[in-house]
């Protein structure tokens, strides 16, 4: 375990306003190339994005009444429901939401400095057509360095650039990385994962473990608070295994400073799905539980 050497963890939309996923180099990668294509065939269909306001963020549908988000995406709204706004841009539809639920446990548990249970459920007004995909959710335990797809909207770029393009409800990025460190409670239940974004120099990558290489290596800033990650199943599914919540900075010898996110050697986190899988499973009727990860 390495969370002793974190420096500071934040929550994705208070510290770093209108970023998102972020690619590699300029040179070998480019935001366009992870642009999906917002097809009803598209894996990511099923991810959608949530405006409040002005603000872009992302969630994900498990259920035909119900998206799945982070808790502090949404706190500012939970008497007011109205406000928020689903979009689903494969069918250029837009969702009204009817109740707003935050985990019972958000604000009073927290590990390292990071937020547990930082996860909402939003009630729509009326059902989704069948036609759009809900995922199954994972609650199994992950090994640590698995690798997960991230999918969400926002503003985004290359790492470390000043130039972003702004954040859009109708434009989802993907990008991957691993899993490299998995906190577990003392009841051996897996809370929350972290992972750091490698750059091409060695320094960059903090936690150790896999390197996915530059024009794969993701990592997300505050237009994707409340995306979710992916892994794929034995039947070859993509699963719902968390939520994510938070970025952080580490400590680097080499700049004598912590990379501030979105730069290479930064890092974030969120949500495992095992620690809310009661609170789902009890909310969500329709919910679809994988078996076979």
């Amino acid at each position: 375990m390495v969370i002793y050497r974190l420096l500071f963890i934040c929550f994705l939309f208070y510290c770093f306003p209108c970023q998102a996923l972020i690619a590699g180099e300029k040179d070998n990668d480019s935001p366009e190339r992870r642009i999906d294509s917002n097809s009803c065939h598209s894996s990511w269909a099923g991810v959608v994005s949530i405006q409040i306001n002005s603000a872009v963020y992302s969630g994900v549908i498990i259920g035909k009444s119900w998206i799945l988000t982070a808790a502090h995406v949404v706190e500012s709204s939970l008497k007011a429901p109205e406000n928020v706004h689903i979009y689903v841009p494969c069918q250029n539809i837009k969702l009204h939401v009817s109740k707003i639920i935050i985990n019972h446990e958000y604000h009073r548990n927290s590990m390292q400095g990071i937020a547990l249970f930082d996860v909402a459920l939003l009630r729509l007004t009326s059902p989704l057509p069948n036609t759009i995909i809900r995922y199954p959710v994972n609650f199994q335990a992950i090994s640590e360095g698995v690798i997960a797809s991230f999918v969400g909207y926002g503003a985004t770029g290359n790492a470390c650039d000043s130039h972003l393009q702004p954040a859009s409800t109708s434009i989802k990025h993907w990008g991957q990385n691993a899993l490299d460190t998995v906190l577990v409670d003392e009841r051996n239940i897996q809370q929350a994962y972290i992972y750091d974004f490698d750059g091409p120099n060695k320094s960059s990558n903090y936690l150790g473990g896999l390197t996915l290489g530059n024009q794969t290596e993701t990592e997300v800033a505050p237009g994707d608070s409340g995306s979710p990650i992916f892994i794929k199943n034995t039947n070859n599914q993509w699963v719902v295994t968390g939520i994510n919540t938070f970025r952080m900075s580490f400590p680097s010898e080499e700049l004598n400073r912590a990379p501030p996110p979105p730069c290479f050697g930064s890092g974030g986190g969120g949500i495992l799905l095992e620690s809310v899988a009661s609170w789902l499973l009890y909310l969500v009727p329709d919910l679809q539980v994988d078996q076979s990860t």
